[in-house]
């Protein structure tokens, strides 16, 4: 919980709007001849120098209707244009696109375009090029000419994003030269596929090798239905896409349009999330340090309420509260005002504190169990939902509308309170071990750079974002997910065994504080009482020697009673009637089983009992009544 606040305070405060397309670069351009390159549907790397640009070219054939000039770059921004110096009618972006027609009545007849590399250092491109029929639907084809220039058609991908959104958009398809089909919407079926790239550290090869390779292996229709994970828009356009970004991890969009017999691919999509830094090629560390310091915090935090949070009932108690209050407090202030993130911060912080010792409260001067368990059972309850609601399976567009998707929300929560506090002890072992486990493991995901996180993270951004209720929700679990949620589930599981083998033989809670200063004050009134309250009231002789019809004063260890009535056994000497028989129990005055004797006084040997007690013996008639 904590980690996950601290996490969504980097990610969703300190980020902020990136720009895409990029701005047009003012860098001159080299006037140098490009250098031509000739290529087909195969992707082929090519780098182009500072300042510079390159030619590529490709054969066409009778049949082929147009060709779909594309090319990628990972980390940086090139142009697209049919001429070497552009001004207008070129494509700035790291995945630019142009088509060139059969019939494309401009004045360039040779099928080739140019990219431009605009930046003050080298860049690497894949470029490729696509042939496509009559029949084929051409990408980008209905859109309103732009009378101040631009490119038509557009077949390419519009790609932005913030720190918690990415926002596809891109322009329907049609026949060439018929743009009255662009007026059917259903003339036209779009299939949308995203896929993850391999994360920074894992896998192998070099960032632009697995880039290279996920491109090569994403490029046609039958590769990009089995790698690629098919979506669908949840508003009201199909050519308009939300989904929740996981920076820095790297992502693939595809489209492919269907009309009748043809299809076609619009030119792939791709971005982090994030402006990658050209020279590093990865995503700029935005983090602060004290949010590191928190995740190494909650290891520690982690493990202790993991392995012995009902031991430490006071500490767990405090912890739940603190993480409970920072969420709820971190979800007010994101909504009510637009705090920096040290200021922030610093109030998440305070209103986890004011909500940790409201709860430690709570416990140390009521001591009632099953209220004290009820916010660890919600936090377990919102753990359960947050993972639920995190399946792609819950991509549905009823769930966009707010009052459903947090009704479903709450009722996920409540469930595990009405289910777990029939159990109140272990509701509580369980509570700490999946809280705790989860206060584990995020810190670990967060330094390895996995996705785990972002179960949390995304039910905040839900609470917080005003446009994340149209996200598509695709969790990028890869081989290191799926360690980090073995190793999860292991933590957790020998945590419970731990808490169950330790709390077995140990009362279900400890006593409340307050309660015990409480007992212990009374205890101690009493005991002062008792020493100076005398024994016999002031109207009762002492050295009396005849018997008195008077209340039982009390029992002196292992003698009769001393009074002058008939009186039961004592526990004590109870073996001794049993052996004796019951008679000697009703003697009356003046019997020796009943002669009255000073009580101040230790026996004689003649007064002694026969049967002599021990303690032992004591517990054993306890337990047998």
């Amino acid at each position: 919980m904590l980690l996950h606040l601290t996490i969504a305070l980097h990610t969703i405060v300190v980020t902020s709007l990136a720009d895409s397309p990029p701005t047009p670069p003012t860098t001159p351009v080299s006037t140098t001849p490009p250098h031509q390159h000739v290529v087909d549907r195969v992707p082929r790397p090519f780098t182009i120098s500072a300042n510079s640009s390159i030619r590529i070219s490709s054969k066409i054939k009778e049949e082929d209707n147009f060709l779909l000039f594309e090319a990628h770059c990972r980390a940086s921004a090139v142009l697209m244009s049919f001429v070497a110096d552009p001004n207008t009618n070129y494509v700035n972006s790291t995945s630019p696109a142009l088509i060139y027609m059969n019939d494309m009545a401009m004045g360039i007849r040779d099928p080739g375009v140019y990219i431009i590399n605009p930046h003050p250092y080298p860049v690497v491109v894949l470029a490729m090029v696509k042939a496509y029929t009559a029949t084929d639907p051409v990408p980008g084809y209905c859109m309103t000419v732009n009378s101040k220039g631009g490119v038509w058609p557009k077949p390419f991908l519009i790609l932005d994003w913030n720190s918690a959104l990415i926002r596809l958009n891109f322009s329907r398809a049609s026949h060439l030269g018929t743009s009255l089909e662009c007026n059917d919407l259903h003339s036209v079926q779009y299939k949308v596929y995203q896929r993850y790239l391999p994360r920074d550290g894992w896998g192998e090869g070099t960032r632009d090798q697995q880039f290279h390779e996920a491109i090569k292996t994403f490029s046609e229709i039958e590769d990009i239905e089995k790698w690629g994970q098919s979506v669908t828009s949840l508003g009201a356009h199909v050519d308009r896409l939300v989904f929740a970004s996981y920076s820095p991890t790297g992502s693939l969009y595809a489209v492919i349009a269907v009309q009748g017999n043809g299809s076609s691919v619009y030119a792939l999509g791709h971005t982090y999330g994030c402006d990658v830094d050209p020279l590093t090629g990865v995503c700029p560390d935005t983090a602060h340090t004290v949010t590191k310091v928190v995740c190494a915090i909650n290891i520690f935090t982690g493990l202790l309420m993991a392995f012995a949070g009902h031991r430490f009932f006071m500490a767990s108690q405090f912890l739940f509260g603190f993480y409970a209050g920072s969420v709820v407090g971190y979800i007010l202030l994101s909504i009510t005002f637009s705090p920096d993130f040290v200021e922030i911060f610093s109030l998440t912080t305070l209103c986890g504190l004011t909500m940790a010792i409201l709860v430690s409260g709570l416990w140390f001067f009521l001591g009632i169990p099953v209220l004290s368990v009820l916010l660890p059972t919600l936090e377990v309850g919102v753990m359960v939902a947050s993972c639920i609601l995190f399946l792609p399976q819950m991509n549905i567009p009823s769930l966009t509308t707010d009052l459903y998707y947090w009704l479903v929300f709450l009722c996920l929560i409540l469930a595990l309170p009405v289910i777990l506090l029939a159990f109140t002890q272990k509701a509580s072992i369980l509570s700490c071990v999946i809280v705790g486990s989860t206060s584990l493991t995020l810190p670990i995901d967060y330094f390895l750079g996995t996705g785990l996180r972002f179960i949390f993270i995304n039910v905040v951004r839900r609470a917080t974002h005003p446009r994340f209720y149209l996200a598509l929700i695709q969790p990028s679990l890869q081989m290191e997910d799926l360690m980090v949620v073995a190793c999860w589930l292991a933590v957790s599981a020998a945590a419970l065994l731990t808490q169950l083998l330790v709390e077995r033989r140990r009362p279900p809670f400890p006593p409340a504080p307050f309660q015990q200063w409480r007992w212990r004050r009374e205890v101690n009134m009493e005991g002062e009482e008792g020493e100076t309250a005398p024994l016999l009231s002031d109207d009762e002789s002492v050295g009396r020697a005849e018997p008195v019809a008077s209340p039982v004063v009390g029992y002196i260890l292992g003698h009769r009673p001393v009074t002058g009535i008939p009186q039961a056994s004592p526990a004590i000497v109870r073996g001794e009637v049993q052996v004796q028989g019951r008679g000697r129990a009703g003697a009356v005055p003046g019997n020796s089983s009943g002669r009255v004797r000073d009580i101040f006084k230790p026996p004689s040997l003649e007064d002694r009992p026969a049967y002599q007690y021990s303690p032992r013996q004591g517990e054993e008639w306890v337990a047998t009544t």
